[in-house]
């Protein structure tokens, strides 16, 4: 098992604590509630990557599937087109919340749109330093 399996099963623990933490505690409705957000994402997250895992040293199909150049090709203009939507998206709930008096969303929204750009670049700069 390698380190990387063993991060993900850690992945359980701090989901199950999470859920244990909301069972157990008195907080807040909304704290509860994002609490199990969390918790549920940090398991499917989790329970993923673990699949892939498996998947990668069980499957040869599901191995060169991952390298074929053509679907990773596919797979990019896919994840640019989402970003460019899930741009367009915040600007409109920035906007929205602008309008309706909302300022604090809309001020942490408009951070996101502008940190956004940056992340996007430095993120294709270690990836062609990598690659």
């Amino acid at each position: 098992m390698t380190n990387k399996t063993k991060i993900w099963y850690l992945g359980y623990c701090i989901a199950l604590l999470l859920f244990l933490l909301i069972l157990f505690t008195d907080f807040p409705i909304q704290a509860d509630l994002a609490l199990g957000v969390l918790s549920s994402s940090i398991f499917a997250v989790s329970y993923t990557s673990l699949v892939h895992e498996k998947m990668l040293k069980q499957d040869k199909d599901y191995r060169i599937n991952l390298s074929d150049e053509r679907l990773i090709a596919i797979k990019e203009k896919t994840g640019n087109t989402a970003n460019l939507i899930n741009t367009a998206f915040l600007g409109i709930a920035a906007v929205f919340f602008l309008g309706m008096g909302y300022i604090i969303p809309a001020v942490i929204l408009g951070i996101f749109l502008l940190i956004q750009p940056v992340i996007l670049i430095v993120i294709s700069n270690c990836l062609e330093k990598k690659m």
